[in-house]
């Protein structure tokens, strides 16, 4: 027997994979663009300069997991572009 919240279930997996494919495809358009700054540590320091910033007033609940997710996502984009930064042959 089908649960009687099946459609509901099904829209709230959907948007959840919806987010984490907006998450990936972000991501990637970050690192994209960051890459376009000139040197790798142009190209960190302007994805630290995407993240929202967390103060003293940092809301709970939704909104801050909303302001984590976006941070997240722009860390994600740090990690991989200073991966291939370390990945690169030193210069002699």
């Amino acid at each position: 027997m089908a649960s009687k919240h099946a459609e509901f279930e099904k829209e709230y997996k959907t948007w959840q994979y919806k987010l984490e494919k907006e998450a990936s495809d972000w991501t990637k358009a970050i690192i994209a663009e960051s890459l376009k700054q000139g040197t790798y540590q142009q190209a960190i320091n302007w994805i630290n300069s995407l993240k929202p910033r967390i103060d003293d007033s940092f809301p709970g609940g939704s909104v801050g997991a909303e302001i984590n997710y976006l941070r997240e996502i722009a860390e994600d984009a740090r990690q991989a572009v200073l991966k291939q930064a370390l990945s690169q042959k030193s210069k002699e």
